[in-house]
């Protein structure tokens, strides 16, 4: 095994991330790669293919839609015992006071997370 691998190996992000919500603990594990494809189609599902337009407009409502897209498109794929313990049918039948303890979830715990997967699996250039 090279140095730049072995490098790249350490780097890694962890697996598994753990979260809090309601007194219950969950552990989301990083998306393989039909979970990576399934967040990008549900993402342009929920927002009827118009999620560029809405994560570049201006307006905080607009801001409180993209977080929500991209809070439940997560939780959905790789938490989807979260929703069961929530008793609602659907994401979209929560009050948004409710979602906007989620989406605080998402930017705080899972977004940086996530975020550190997609800087190392981008750097092809490395190798």
């Amino acid at each position: 095994m090279s140095k730049v691998t072995k490098k790249k190996e350490d780097a890694a992000p962890q697996k598994t991330q753990k979260i809090h919500y309601k007194g219950t603990d969950y552990e989301l594990t990083f998306p393989n790669t039909g979970q990576l494809m399934d967040l990008a189609v549900m993402k342009a599902q929920l927002s009827d293919g118009n999620y560029n337009i809405i994560s570049n407009m201006p307006a905080l409502a607009d801001n409180l839609a993209q977080f929500s897209i991209d809070t439940v498109t997560h939780l959905t794929v790789l938490c989807p015992e979260l929703l069961r313990n929530l008793n609602v049918k659907t994401y979209s039948e929560m009050e948004l006071m409710d979602m906007k303890e989620l989406i605080k979830l998402y930017i705080k715990d899972i977004l940086p997370w996530m975020n550190s997967w997609y800087n190392v699996l981008n750097d092809i250039d490395a190798e």
